[in-house]
């Protein structure tokens, strides 16, 4: 039996040191029948200039560029439209995946409007930390059931582990944010899901890179809060969210962001002080007893955002001191 046609799609910007072995992985990866749409979102180091002879005669792959940046999400929207497969899988440049992975995704793909393997999270070069995306087991689940899973924290917004139908897409899947555009576009679509199949396979690495960690000086909380609400509205519309749930979704996705973002990006102290606040606000509107006895490590911390928030500043960062010190031993090892 033939396998349906994919179209990757990879926004890209300033990323010319990686496209080399980037385009290599990709024309391993793409079947005879398959497409990629390489969007480069107005880089200014060259990228298309670098990618441009690595494609040269090699019809399954375009490349679009943008006259000015648009951003990830809207540079997505402008490949979705330019794509003629009956799926899409997102990639991103810069990490690994296995090359059986779109063999693997479509040969489970009859019936579904989306496939999902495992990904685990790598820090390079080769220090595997743990699986941060999908379920252990086969499974042929409806939207609801999908829907059940993001609540509870097991399936995220990654788009690398996921093949996706064109149709359920639409044609501006993402809206315009500058982070949680990949999230918050696919809680959106899930009413549209006729049928998901998670797969056990651990197909995709992604890679964090040496200096990877963002020091940013700016959050845009609202992005969270955006994603919370598409999630939510979508679960409603799909008939699934107890009160228990709901809470435990907004404590780890939207409280516990807004407070640990700032200080793991290294923000200034007023970014941290107003992501704090933030965290402190929303937390008064779920029971944090109840979540400790549901999860008590997000429990634990609610507690604090909610009764002792001067002591979570502090207490993060030596938690994060000492992650950082035992993932860095284990890479040295």
């Amino acid at each position: 039996m033939s396998h349906p046609r994919v179209t990757v799609i990879a926004p890209l910007f300033n990323a010319a040191e990686y496209v080399d072995v980037f385009v290599s992985k990709l024309q391993e990866t793409l079947g005879a029948d398959d497409e990629a749409v390489i969007i480069d979102d107005a880089s200014a180091d060259g990228t298309s200039a670098a990618i441009a002879p690595l494609i040269e005669g090699d019809g399954r792959i375009t490349l679009l560029r943008n006259e000015k940046n648009l951003g990830v999400a809207e540079s997505r929207n402008k490949a979705v439209r330019a794509a003629s497969g009956e799926f899409i899988w997102f990639v991103d440049h810069d990490d690994k995946w296995e090359p059986s992975i779109l063999e693997v995704l479509t040969s489970n793909s009859d019936g579904v409007d989306l496939v999902q393997c495992r990904a685990d999270y790598w820090i390079e070069p080769d220090t595997n930390v743990r699986v941060v995306d999908g379920v252990d087991d086969l499974r042929e689940i409806s939207a609801a059931a999908y829907a059940e899973l993001m609540l509870e924290g097991r399936i995220h917004g990654y788009l690398w582990s996921k093949l996706i139908r064109r149709t359920a897409l639409g044609e501006a899947p993402f809206p315009p944010l500058s982070s949680q555009s990949d999230f918050s576009g696919l809680a959106a679509l899930l009413p549209r899901l006729q049928g998901v199949r998670l797969i056990p396979n651990v197909l995709y690495h992604y890679i964090q890179r040496e200096g990877s960690i963002t020091r940013g000086k700016r959050v845009n909380f609202s992005n969270f809060e955006y994603g919370h609400k598409a999630l939510v509205e979508s679960a409603l519309r799909l008939g699934v969210g107890s009160r228990d749930s709901l809470d435990l979704f907004k404590a780890r996705f939207l409280i516990h962001a807004a407070a640990f973002v700032p200080v793991r990006q290294r923000t200034p102290r007023e970014v941290r002080r107003a992501g704090l606040s933030i965290a402190h606000a929303h937390s008064r509107s779920i029971n944090v007893s109840r979540i400790l006895r549901m999860n008590r490590r997000v429990g634990a911390e609610m507690a604090v955002i909610r009764y002792a928030p001067v002591f979570y500043t502090p207490a993060l960062r030596l938690a994060l001191a000492y992650h950082d010190m035992r993932i860095g031993a284990k890479a040295r090892s």
